[in-house]
């Protein structure tokens, strides 16, 4: 690849990484982000160039791979099957993203890493004044700690253009804990200052979207990082204390805020996570045709045929859209980190181990009790860019078929 090409790649996915902080706009009725033009564009960069499809390809990883490819047919026969033209968009859409994170392997690791940090600074430095206004509501009682952890009109930190609802405060808290794997793993490396920072920072962030998922997700990494640390009877000492206190102020917090004064049930949130899942099981077993199909990828079709559009969880959700054969793989593909860093664990070094295994911690978290954020618009590309730049040894890279060229 040219450096020419590799040069647009790098500008693309940039802007496909921060592309959802721009407004959204509508072609033929389809609402549309500069994420996914960005992603076309990476697509055509590709396209023009010598590199053949079959090698493009080989960018995948095999779980993610197979997930995508059940997806896409399931998409396709879902929108002959009911005219559902929503199923055939979402798929193109996770096909696309797909493909964009694969070209993220044909790019130098200088690139890759430059790439990275720019898009930090600029979701860091964008972030900063709605992080001020979600701070200073708390802290002039304008919004009580109650009605900022359980509602979403309550200043949580959220994606700009997404009105009151709240909506993307859990995927940007998503987003928020691999910046902060980011961060500590580049302190780890040099110690400087400015990475310590940038920490601190993406853990008030991750805070201030009051996404749980999010704050165990830092609390995991943190962990992970105490257990491979060189200097660890002191470390892990101190790692541990820090986080049984914060553990248990949180899960404090969290039974106090989540319980009823009146009947002791749970928090309308739990509740109504459980009943998704409870959903989602009881849809599959409903008939023959919804254990292995599923009910519909849209979420206007699964809306119609189950009663509920979202399951809270990519694995329900995959349950619910695709039953048993699109359930498999998205368990697979959660899982292969781990999978992936023990079968290759003698070959690599302990640091690019233990960012595969916290990588793999964010993405099972963040996906398996957080919600369906692997494809997000807004964390997707940026996680291929750290999951490329945090292994970027040469028998890790062909162990889990990634191709740094």
């Amino acid at each position: 690849m040219s450096r020419r090409q590799q040069a647009l790649l790098a500008i693309f996915l940039g802007l496909a990484s921060v592309g959802f902080l721009a407004p959204r706009f509508e072609i033929i009725g389809i609402r549309l982000a500069l994420t996914d033009l960005a992603c076309i564009l990476i697509i055509c960069v590709l396209a023009s160039g010598p590199t053949k499809y079959s090698q493009y390809l080989s960018g995948f990883r095999r779980a993610e791979l197979l997930y995508v490819c059940v997806y896409i047919i399931l998409g396709l026969g879902y929108s002959i099957a009911f005219s559902d033209l929503g199923s055939l968009v979402i798929s193109i859409r996770v096909f696309l993203f797909c493909l964009a994170g694969a070209s993220v392997a044909f790019l130098s690791n200088v690139a890759i890493k430059q790439t990275l940090k720019t898009v930090t600074v600029i979701l860091l430095v964008f972030y900063m004044s709605d992080a001020v206004h979600a701070l200073s509501s708390l802290l002039s009682g304008k919004t009580s700690l109650f009605e900022f952890m359980w509602n979403y009109d309550a200043g949580r930190l959220t994606a700009p253009n997404e009105g009151s609802e709240g909506t993307s405060s859990v995927p940007i808290g998503y987003l928020f804990s691999f910046i902060f794997l980011f961060a500590i793993s580049q302190y780890d490396k040099d110690r400087t200052a400015k990475w310590f920072l940038v920490s601190l920072i993406a853990i008030a962030m991750c805070v201030l979207t009051a996404s749980r998922t999010s704050i165990l997700s830092v609390m995991a990494v943190i962990s992970i990082f105490g257990f491979y640390s060189n200097k660890k009877s002191k470390f892990i000492r101190q790692t541990g204390i820090m986080l049984m206190s914060c553990g248990a102020i949180y899960w404090l917090a969290d039974i106090l805020l989540s319980k009823s004064i009146i009947d002791e049930s749970l928090d309308g949130s739990s509740l109504q996570r459980l009943g998704y899942y409870q959903t989602a099981i009881e849809n599959l077993f409903s008939g023959p045709a919804s254990f292995i199909f599923g009910n519909g990828i849209s979420d206007s079709l699964l809306l119609n045929r189950t009663g509920t559009s979202f399951y809270e969880s990519l694995l329900f959700n995959s349950m619910a859209q695709g039953g048993i054969i699109l359930f498999v793989p998205s368990l697979m593909m959660l899982t292969s980190p781990f999978y992936s860093a023990y079968r290759i664990k003698q070959r690599i070094p302990p640091n690019q181990r233990r960012n595969l295994l916290s990588v793999g911690m964010i993405v099972l978290i963040g996906n398996m009790v957080g919600g369906a954020n692997y494809f997000s618009l807004y964390a997707y590309l940026y996680f291929c860019l750290l999951y490329t730049a945090l292994s970027d040894n040469r028998h890790y890279n062909s162990s889990v078929g990634i191709k740094i060229r």
